[in-house]
């Protein structure tokens, strides 16, 4: 199930869907573990360039995942251009998922 305004909640990517949605319509994005299970079917950096393109400048991504895909979303966020952060959870350090914080920047110039 998905909602796109200027807010897009992916929740549910065992069967992919795709929208239609305008560049840089979304002001924050929140997919939750999509991009783990998305493994098997797709490349995430594929996955990640969409969201960019869909994000408007300013806008934010939080991606809550599993210790083993995080190092490479950060990786490719940082490659993007957004400006990254990883935290821990609730649940603490020892917790076996993440939240990826990103912003896209606005640019200047």
């Amino acid at each position: 199930m998905a909602y796109i305004t200027s807010f897009v909640k992916i929740r549910n990517l065992y069967r992919f869907t795709v929208f239609y949605v305008y560049v840089g319509s979304a002001s924050a994005l929140i997919p939750n573990y999509v991009l783990h299970f998305s493994l098997i079917r797709c490349n995430v950096s594929s996955i990640m360039l969409e969201m960019d393109r869909i994000l408007r400048p300013g806008g934010h991504v939080y991606i809550r995942d599993s210790l083993s895909i995080m190092d490479e979303l950060l990786e490719i966020a940082k490659a993007i251009g957004w400006q990254a952060t990883l935290r821990d959870t609730a649940e603490g350090p020892h917790a076996s998922y993440r939240i990826l914080v990103c912003d896209k920047l606005i640019p200047h110039g």
